[in-house]
């Protein structure tokens, strides 16, 4: 426990900082979480004997994250990284289409989805929001984090307390259909006020609440559905009493994509 709450402590601390530092600073963070957590992917997949190399993805998730710098960037390079992904699928005939499909989803998930947080810290980019009080960034990076602790901690008290029938068992046993709710419900008010303080409309703000309140439980059972998969625990021991680092930002790796998703679709980024 004192380990779990250490990590914690110097975690919350790091993303403070990272944070708000933006720059430089947030994009070298972030690469180096995905790098990591490709690693954690890889190892994971070699335990079901698929075999997936390191450098070519490693150099791709590089090149989405370092596309982060504008919503133009980030989409012409997950174009560039589908066809390149595409032309190496058919130039390796030798080998198991089953890996080769398992190293591209890979890539995007854990590529895709660190970019995509990274890209939201840019602020200067976002349209259309001129009444918030803080830098339209820093807004809606927090707003993830923060949306996906809120989803997290209200679907684990609710379902602590009301939780009887399982939303996944053959995936996450201890997860509810009334904790999911919970998580829902918690969120969108989160999200509202929230929105309310920094000045964004709050009817959008509970909106986005209820779209990451559903993508992060999402990301939750996906990595759930690998581990158990693979047949591990954790997915790495990096961060002591919290497992790897895919243990701890996988609601973030659907989280942010959608959010991205939605600020673009509504014309805001």
């Amino acid at each position: 426990m004192i380990k779990r709450i250490g990590t914690a402590v110097v975690g919350i601390a790091a993303a403070f900082f990272i944070v708000m530092a933006g720059g430089w600073v947030l994009s070298a963070a972030v690469l180096a979480i995905a790098w990591t957590a490709w690693f954690e992917y890889a190892r994971m997949m070699g335990k079901k004997g698929i075999e997936i190399s390191s450098f070519f993805p490693a150099f791709m998730i590089a090149v989405l994250v370092a596309s982060a710098l504008s919503p133009v960037f980030f989409l012409a390079a997950e174009l560039f990284t589908l066809v390149v992904c595409l032309s190496r699928f058919i130039a390796q005939k030798e080998r198991p289409i089953f890996d080769t499909c398992i190293e591209m989803m890979g890539i995007f998930y854990i590529g895709s989805g660190m970019a995509s947080f990274a890209l939201l810290r840019h602020g200067e980019f976002f349209r259309g929001i001129d009444t918030l009080s803080i830098e339209p960034g820093l807004f809606f990076i927090w707003f993830v984090l923060l949306g996906t602790w809120a989803s997290d901690t209200f679907a684990y008290l609710i379902g602590h307390m009301i939780g009887h029938r399982p939303l996944a068992p053959t995936i996450s046993p201890f997860k509810t259909i009334e904790g999911l709710a919970g998580g829902i419900i918690g969120t969108v008010l989160v999200g509202a006020v929230y929105a309310w303080i920094f000045h964004f409309p709050v009817f959008w703000g509970g909106v986005l609440g209820m779209i990451i309140a559903a993508a992060a439980p999402a990301g939750d059972l996906f990595e759930s559905f690998l581990k158990r998969k693979c047949k591990i625990k954790d997915s790495g021991t990096i961060l002591p009493g919290h497992g790897g680092i895919l243990d701890r930002f996988d609601s973030l790796l659907f989280a942010a994509p959608v959010t991205v998703i939605f600020l673009i679709t509504a014309g805001q980024l």
